[in-house]
């Protein structure tokens, strides 16, 4: 019950900021946070994937190089 009561009063000051703050502006701001921590995540599987990659390319030469 304390965390719906704690959920709720920060709704509401969320919502009592917002309307002292200019609704449209608020809506940029957010909107522009969300696009960069979706660029932050985008970046972050990227490296993840070029990083897989190299690690199979490693592990294929080191392969090959058993082999040999």
């Amino acid at each position: 019950m304390l965390k719906v009561t704690k959920s709720i009063d920060f709704t509401m000051l969320v919502i009592r900021v917002s309307l002292s703050i200019n609704p449209q502006n608020l809506l940029t701001y957010t909107k522009t946070k969300i696009m960069k921590k979706i660029e932050q995540i985008n970046g972050i599987l990227k490296r993840t994937k070029i990083m897989n990659f190299i690690k199979s390319i490693v592990l294929g030469v080191a392969f090959v190089e058993k082999m040999v």
